[in-house]
């Protein structure tokens, strides 16, 4: 994994983990460079590239290849990932997939299936991707400001006490 943090607009947040899991190096490091000028604006991002079909749990996003040397691949990892990160997005992107395994792999827990060779795809799934991290993003707002005032609110009920 060659992860990079990109764009830390937030302190102290936990930040978004986004694998690309695609053997083709060259794929997976452009994937990555588009995700990060498109998501520039969400917050703290980790982008990871794996070139090996395995699912590593931590990440929020997974973007996995069906191809892995010419094996179809993704229906396994699909499963392994909501197994994995029943709450994560998980995006499956190829140019071979066929009505049959985009079937299986939506069945198998895939949020979005992505054809590579179809331009407008790539950009429905950019703006889903987005939509995903900006909720996330939120939600992770929402429970560091709750956790802080739970911790106010200790506080004052400790020094009545006299602690």
């Amino acid at each position: 994994s060659d992860g990079v943090v990109i764009f830390p607009n937030i302190k102290n947040a936990r930040h978004i983990r986004v694998v690309i899991v695609d053997d083709d190096p060259i794929t997976g490091m452009y994937m990555r460079a588009r995700l990060a000028v498109k998501l520039k604006d969400i917050g703290e991002v980790l982008i990871d590239v794996m070139t090996e079909p395995l699912i590593v749990p931590g990440y929020d996003v997974y973007i996995i290849d069906n191809q892995f040397n010419e094996m179809s691949l993704a229906s396994i990892l699909v499963a392994d990932a909501r197994r994995t990160a029943p709450e994560s997005l998980i995006i499956t992107m190829s140019a071979t997939l066929d009505y049959r395994t985009i079937a299986l792999i939506v069945n198998r827990g895939c949020n979005g299936v992505y054809d590579k060779s179809n331009p407008l795809d790539n950009e429905t799934v950019i703006d889903m991707l987005i939509n995903y991290t900006k909720a996330l993003q939120e939600k992770i707002e929402t429970a560091k400001a709750r956790v802080c005032l739970l911790t106010r609110i200790i506080k004052r009920v400790l020094n009545l006490f006299g602690h």
